[in-house]
């Protein structure tokens, strides 16, 4: 075989700095690559040898000569004969390998090292894979104009309620659930008959010899308003004649009818950025003057307009745009949405208050179970015509569960009275009708008995078996006599049982009630006893709490 065959060429391999002539190729051999494996393995352990220094157990290897040039053909050099090459490369691999070993015996583990960056270098000269770098992870995705609490300057929490109650004052928003409304097609072509561009509004307002474009009786913006307290929103603001007077003239003075953003344009166009100057402008002046200062408005913050801007039209075009565009699509979703978050928190109350009440009168921990849950406790709604709230009805929960909570809020009630303090619970009443409540997230990993016998068999059998726990129980036979004291007549001793005696009583009874034992794969959680409780115990209907309830336990309907 031709000898060039073996040879590969190589363009620009020559080294830096030597000249060669233009009929020169560079060529590889056979050879030439076992003997710049072997050159460069033998390199490497002495480098490691040296960097470990002078205690090292190893022999320093002598230096080899350098690397040949690539270029230069092999009849034009020394080589090492095939034997001692082999010996050679087979020395520098063992060589090698054991001083890596015995410096990762050495070396502290990677969760301690302090110099990731030697251990990055090392594992390149080692000829490990360099393990990837792990992208930073991105934050949570904003709407544009949205702020985070990280996006606002510190101490300006305070500063932020102030603009926003400022911006609903202006706007009339005055109750919480109020959406703003669609901006007058006819007001926004009056003023932009007056500008043309956002420079001109800034500058027509700015000059003090500017004339009004409108009359101050034409304002409809705060046109019934007078000095005094006045709810904006959670919270109160005082305002004077002064600042009434003051809005008026600057709305006029830029032929702004009524004060109020386009919310289906964005802030650059003409009309919502002079609402936003005409603002922000009222804003500082009367926060200059003292008006917030009830607010704890921060005057470090009084000339920091750019701030004043972002969270201008993070309120405006995204927090209150995104209730107008809720509301255009579906009317009344706001409010619905207002209504179920007060009773979220209603609920979330309530389950502290009894939370807090079980602990203090230590409730076994079948109850507490149930009490921590807070989708397990019912909600509310106002009826005007009785002024008290209305229970609500959930459609998991069963009738058992709901005489049980019915038997707590009078035992609360009880020790409130018995401390001579007047009960701070507001006043709830089981309807006659029941009222299916608005809530149908239904919590899982309690005690079967919390769950409606009538709701869970129309359920699949996927969920019978995975939402409620199979495995324990939670309430008396007869929950009417749940918590009272043992020297009471109505105290049934069975509540005493601790858990595993308590459900080592009931569960199989309740099991075969809830024909559980039909599609139950697993046997072993079956126990010996067969309980009590008869089919006949219990209706179907569990999920009503009716008045008959109401008026055998004496129970108002107190929570």
């Amino acid at each position: 075989m031709d000898s060039t065959n073996n040879q590969l060429n190589i363009p620009g391999s020559e080294p830096p700095g030597q000249s060669q002539p233009t009929n020169t190729r560079a060529m590889f051999t056979q050879e030439n690559v076992e003997e710049i494996l072997a050159v460069a393995l033998a390199r490497q352990a002495a480098m490691m040898n040296i960097r470990d220094g002078p205690n090292t157990h190893h022999q320093p290897i002598p230096a080899q000569n350098p690397t040949p040039a690539l270029n230069q053909t092999p009849a034009a050099k020394k080589t090492v004969p095939p034997n001692k090459r082999s010996k050679l490369l087979g020395k520098a691999t063992r060589n090698s390998a054991r001083i890596m070993a015995n410096r990762a015996q050495s070396e502290p583990p990677m969760a301690s090292s302090t110099t990731p960056a030697k251990h990055t270098s090392s594992k390149k000269k080692a000829g490990l894979p360099s393990s990837p770098r792990k992208a930073a992870s991105p934050g949570p995705k904003k709407a544009p104009h949205q702020m985070v609490t990280a996006d606002f300057p510190p101490n300006f929490k305070d500063t932020k309620r102030c603009l926003f109650a400022h911006i609903r004052l202006l706007w009339g928003l005055v109750e919480t659930r109020t959406v703003p409304p669609p901006a007058n097609p006819e007001h926004i072509r009056s003023f932009c008959a007056n500008f043309q561009t956002i420079n001109e509004v800034q500058r027509y307002l700015e000059d003090s010899n500017s004339a009004a474009l409108i009359a101050n009786e034409d304002i409809l913006t705060l046109k019934d308003a007078r000095a005094g307290v006045t709810q904006v929103g959670k919270g109160f603001i005082h305002i004077d004649d002064g600042h009434i007077s003051y809005i008026h003239a600057q709305l006029a003075k830029l032929g702004i009818r009524c004060w109020g953003p386009n919310l289906d344009e964005g802030p650059e166009s003409l009309f919502n950025a002079a609402c936003r100057i005409a603002a922000l402008t009222i804003f500082q002046q009367i926060a200059v003057a003292g008006g917030y200062n009830f607010l704890n408005f921060n005057h470090n913050y009084k000339d920091d307009m750019l701030t004043f801007i972002r969270t201008y039209n993070h309120y405006v075009h995204h927090v209150l745009a995104k209730k107008y565009r809720a509301e255009c699509k579906k009317v009344g979703s706001n409010e619905a949405t207002i209504e179920k978050n007060n009773a979220t928190r209603n609920r979330i109350r309530l389950r502290k208050a009894r939370v807090k009440f079980g602990n203090r009168n230590e409730f076994p921990e079948r109850y507490m179970r149930v009490l921590r849950e807070t989708a397990a406790h019912s909600d509310d709604e106002l009826d005007d015509d009785t002024n008290s709230f209305v229970i609500q009805t959930l459609g998991y929960r069963s009738n058992a569960a709901s005489i049980f909570f019915r038997r707590l809020d009078l035992a609360m009630k009880a020790v409130q009275k018995a401390k001579g303090k007047a009960s701070r619970m507001r006043a709830r009443n089981l309807p006659i009708i029941p009222i299916p409540s608005k809530f149908t997230k239904v919590p899982e990993s309690l005690p079967l008995d919390f769950y409606g016998r009538k709701w869970l068999s129309e359920i699949p059998e996927g969920q019978q078996r995975t939402i409620p726990d199979l495995t324990s129980v939670a309430f008396l036979p007869d929950p009417s006599k749940s918590l009272f004291p043992s020297n009471n007549p109505n105290f049934d001793p069975l509540e005493k049982l601790s858990d595993a005696a308590f459900n080592r009583k009931f569960l199989n009874g309740v099991l075969k009630k809830y024909r559980m034992k039909e599609i139950i794969e697993d046997d072993a959680i079956i126990t010996d006893d067969s309980g009590a409780g008869s089919e006949d115990e219990d209706d179907d209907n569990e999920n009503l709490e009716n008045s008959t309830h109401a008026a055998q336990h004496n129970d108002k309907g107190y929570q």
